[in-house]
């Protein structure tokens, strides 16, 4: 990451913000919205080879904390790592308003501030994207993780590039960097490349807003939820596999630990 694409970050994170919606969220944003926060998670939570309880965590790209609290309360003892230290202020803010441990670092995914084989588990969740270079965060993370990577982002697929042309997605942020988003056959070779050859990988669909329109609320009723949850589930049986997301699981050899 250049110094110019972390300062508008920075930026970005410090004044462009919705303090108390990222400090609460999911809480408050309806059932749907939560629904699909939870979904993510749990379908990677579910390949991983040993139960997060009792492990150690480094979530980079931590942002305000949503994910560390979700890992915390699994029974992981997280350290969350972002570059942004108005990100990492309100991380904590979370963490004592809803009593939950997590050590927070100010820090660059890019170059770890941490010894190789430090925790268990590596973890990212729509944060890579945000790095011009992903390939170098991934790297660190594999230096740092003596036993899994779990990444959950974004997928390079023909959905999301439809969607961009008819305006529905970007190609940058408003924070100012382009959305990088990933396709299999290049964590196959960043992965092997890095001598991990124990992979799971699922493409799945899904699309949110950032903070939930009026109309999610629609869904908080016990039918419409339950029909548009049959529905996605329904979508992603079927084409699933062409989906506009990746999650990724890489499991290191016990003699590369």
């Amino acid at each position: 990451m250049t110094e110019d694409s972390r300062q508008l970050q920075k930026e970005y994170y410090r004044g462009s913000v919705n303090t108390e919606f990222e400090i609460v969220r999911p809480r408050g944003c309806g059932r749907l919205y939560t629904y699909f926060m939870m979904y993510k998670i749990r379908m990677g939570l579910r390949f991983l080879p040993v139960p997060l309880a009792g492990e150690s965590v480094l979530n980079i790209c931590c942002g305000s904390g949503m994910d560390a609290e979700f890992l915390a309360r699994e029974g992981g003892h997280v350290i969350g790592l972002d570059l942004s230290k108005d990100a990492v202020l309100r991380a904590r803010q979370r963490a004592q308003r809803y009593g939950f441990a997590v050590h927070l670092v100010v820090g660059d995914a890019e170059h770890l501030p941490f010894r190789s084989g430090a925790v268990a588990l590596g973890f990212v969740h729509d944060g890579l994207h945000h790095i011009p270079d992903p390939h170098s965060a991934m790297r660190e993370l594999t230096r740092v993780a003596r036993s899994a990577i779990l990444l959950i982002e974004p997928a390079n697929a023909a959905v999301t590039r439809l969607a961009v042309k008819l305006g529905i997605s970007g190609e940058y942020e408003d924070a100012g960097n382009y959305v990088y988003r990933l396709t299999r056959a290049e964590l196959i070779t960043l992965f092997h490349s890095l001598r991990l050859r124990h992979l799971k990988i699922r493409r799945y669909l899904m699309y949110y807003h950032h903070e939930p329109r009026w109309y999610y609320r629609l869904f908080d009723k016990e039918i419409p939820f339950r029909l548009l949850q049959l529905a996605f589930l329904f979508a992603n049986f079927t084409v699933g596999r062409w989906g506009n997301k990746i999650m990724c699981l890489a499991v290191k050899d016990s003699s590369d630990r």
